[in-house]
């Protein structure tokens, strides 16, 4: 039941669901901005080693389908804010769909990409 989230398991969520999307460690990105009630959104970022560039990203999370949509916000190599990863405006091709289901003990992150793979995380509830 999403109503029994924590603030920081939002935060966890976000940075997760980020983590799948990009095929980094959750642990790496870091909370700029922590979830707060009736705001509901969450932003994350991360310094990539390849190039020691800064990548922003803003989680929107949805607690009544427990959908989480994101988008890149400035960084060191972008200037302005991308667009949100919803599958709209002809964008239904190419965006993941990005789920949180709340067990007991765990909280699961899916990405189902459109040509219908997935990719799971998960972590344990404090």
């Amino acid at each position: 039941n999403a109503s029994q989230v924590s603030e920081k398991e939002f935060n966890n969520i976000c940075q997760h669901a980020i983590a799948l999307e990009f095929g980094k460690e959750p642990h790496t990105i870091k909370v700029k901005k922590p979830y707060k009630e009736g705001y509901n959104k969450v932003i994350v970022g991360y310094i990539r080693p390849a190039d020691n560039t800064t990548w922003n990203y803003e989680c929107q999370i949805n607690k009544y389908d427990n959908k989480i949509i994101w988008r890149v916000l400035p960084g060191s190599e972008i200037n302005e804010v991308g667009r949100w990863r919803d599958g709209s405006n002809g964008f239904q091709n190419d965006d993941a769909t990005i789920t949180y289901k709340v067990q007991p003990d765990t909280i699961e992150i899916q990405l189902k990409y459109p040509d219908g793979s997935t990719s799971k995380s998960n972590f344990r509830r404090k």
